[in-house]
């Protein structure tokens, strides 16, 4: 089956009745939906199964990335969203027990860029593949492996990566808190510009091996008016992008990760428009003439919301 950009937009606006391939009304609250524009990168669906989903995007044709000349390391993980799609294929096809609750969110796993990012002007294939699904009650938890190529070359690939779908009303929590840094700040970063791409206020520098970024949550950004269309929260990917925001702007250069190093990442909390503040905080573990070892932990309103280990930088 071949879904065309216009088909996705219908599925993240919720416009079901539109897609002759999907029964359902519109805002059918049991489906899973996808990120509206601007944050829509799927281009094309080129094949769609049961268990398996293969598409194309465009960077250049989104006006985000619009500034950029390489796809930006972070954001770059927000390119597998077809997980999504096929999450609600296979779901509603495979899962009839699920149909009513159908909230669906990211869990995290593991993932490894294997070669440099491209150009904003390439043209993206993706391939994603659902290897196991476990029901837990009224939880069912589906893992994944895909790999993102340019040109025949893999860029990044996931492995057990996992979504969950779970019961409306009941969302994930965590009991995690921050811990104030008891010594005093060394230095403090401003970024150069702000935009819509902008994922800090300023780094407090602690050491050399431990700062903090800091940002305000504005109820009205862009991001909660399209991830997700009447269920709002941050996508994890910007999340994830502010690691090497604030890492190229510490290091004053471009950053690139280790090629075929596997980080672990894990979602904690959601980030939703009611929260005030977010901390992202990089420990440097390790810093050598080869590379920069980090973990990365971020918190909203000093409660633990996303983690990721073991993220190598080329020193």
């Amino acid at each position: 089956m071949h879904l065309s950009r216009e088909d996705l937009e219908c599925i993240a606006a919720g416009k079901f009745s539109q897609l002759a391939q999907w029964h359902a009304s519109d805002m059918d609250p049991n489906r899973v939906i996808i990120p509206a524009p601007p944050y829509l990168f799927m281009y094309e669906v080129l094949k769609i199964d049961e268990n398996y989903i293969r598409y194309q995007c465009r960077p250049d044709k989104n006006p985000l990335l619009e500034n950029y000349d390489a796809l930006p390391a972070g954001v770059a993980l927000e390119f597998f969203q077809g997980y999504m799609v096929l999450a609600d294929w296979m779901g509603y096809g495979m899962l009839p027990q699920n149909v009513s609750h159908r909230i669906h969110r990211a869990l995290g796993g593991k993932f490894e860029y294997i070669n440099a990012m491209p150009s904003i002007h390439s043209v993206l294939e993706i391939e994603i593949r659902i290897t196991k699904v476990t029901k837990f009650g009224k939880t069912t938890i589906t893992q994944y492996h895909g790999e993102m190529r340019c040109d025949d070359q893999v860029i990044i690939r996931i492995k057990d990566f996992s979504g969950i779908f779970y019961e409306k009303g009941a969302p994930k929590l965590s009991a995690a808190r921050y811990t104030p840094v008891e010594i005093p700040v060394l230095n403090t970063l401003t970024p150069v510009t702000v935009g819509p791409m902008h994922t800090y206020d300023k780094i407090d520098v602690y050491s050399d091996t431990y700062l903090e970024g800091v940002r305000t949550i504005d109820p009205n950004e862009w991001c909660f008016n399209c991830h997700f269309v009447n269920d709002p929260c941050m996508p994890g990917s910007f999340l994830f992008q502010g690691f090497f925001d604030i890492m190229a702007k510490y290091l004053d250069r471009t950053v690139q990760p280790v090629p075929h190093q596997e980080i672990l990442s894990s979602a904690k909390l959601h980030v939703l428009p009611t929260n005030k503040k977010l901390r992202l905080c990089i420990n440097i573990k390790e810093r050598t003439d080869i590379q920069i070892l980090c973990n990365y932990t971020i918190y909203v309103d000093d409660t633990l919301a996303f983690t990721c280990e073991n993220i190598a930088l080329i020193s």
